[in-house]
């Protein structure tokens, strides 16, 4: 049986932006949460932000999607801080 990594999403919203911060481990198996959080909080924000700092792991495909979602920010006009 593969592996499920340990991963949470906690959100707070403010006036202007929400806050994420993510628990856990941040790899192939967590990603796809994280993509679809970010996808539904986004069309009604213009700003999120992401705090890594109890990210306990991190792989490239956590790397990739990160560089992802900023250069998808940039493009589509919304603001990601990291």
């Amino acid at each position: 049986m593969p592996h499920r990594a340990r991963f949470e999403i906690e959100e707070t919203r403010e006036k202007s932006w929400i806050s994420l911060k993510l628990t856990g481990e941040l790899d192939l198996s967590t990603v796809p949460e994280l993509q679809r959080h970010l996808e539904t909080i986004r069309r009604g924000s213009a700003a999120i932000e992401l705090d890594l700092s109890e990210i306990e792991f991190i792989d490239s495909s956590g790397m990739a999607f990160l560089i992802r979602a900023s250069q998808a920010a940039k493009t589509e006009g919304w603001r990601l801080g990291i």
